[in-house]
């Protein structure tokens, strides 16, 4: 389970980041990393941006990354991961939660793979924003490692 520390960051901005390993071994089935998120209040606009260090027992074993949170009137991101060694999955103009609906069916690499998350929310309900990820594959396991973080800012 991740544990989750808060900090300030640069320029007004918060970060959160997660102390242990959060693993998912379910096939295509979306799971919070535990610690990983920011409460938001309805009616504020907020930035974000989510760095996700992640292992994959495999090559073979994808991803997808993606976020959940409160209703909003407003929600625009971008994620990108780790696709092969030398190229990425890209999901721009993603305006509602858990996008993209599949998973990539390889990995980069097993270690040092890296998913960005950011954009700007304007709930309009309180409540937290998550990061979310699932592994694609018949048999492995993702996982979000230590010092992942989220930086977010009222704006």
């Amino acid at each position: 389970m991740g544990i989750a520390k808060s900090q300030s960051g640069g320029g007004g901005s918060s970060i959160t980041k997660i102390t242990a390993q959060v693993d998912n071994t379910a096939n295509d089935t979306l799971a919070d990393v535990t610690g990983l998120s920011f409460v938001v209040e309805a009616g504020k606009t907020y930035r974000f941006e989510f760095v996700i260090s992640y292992n994959s027992s495999s090559t073979a074993v994808g991803s997808r990354w993606t976020i959940n949170g409160p209703a909003f009137t407003r929600l625009a991101y971008r994620s990108a991961y780790a696709l092969l060694s030398t190229s990425q999955t890209v999901n721009s103009a993603a305006s509602t939660y858990d996008f993209p609906v599949a998973a990539n069916g390889t990995s980069g690499a097993t270690s040092g793979n890296i998913a960005v998350i950011k954009g700007i929310i304007t709930p309009s309900a309180n409540g937290t924003v998550i990061a979310r990820f699932a592994r694609e594959g018949a048999l492995g396991t993702i996982s979000a490692m230590p010092d992942s973080y989220v930086e977010y800012q009222e704006i």
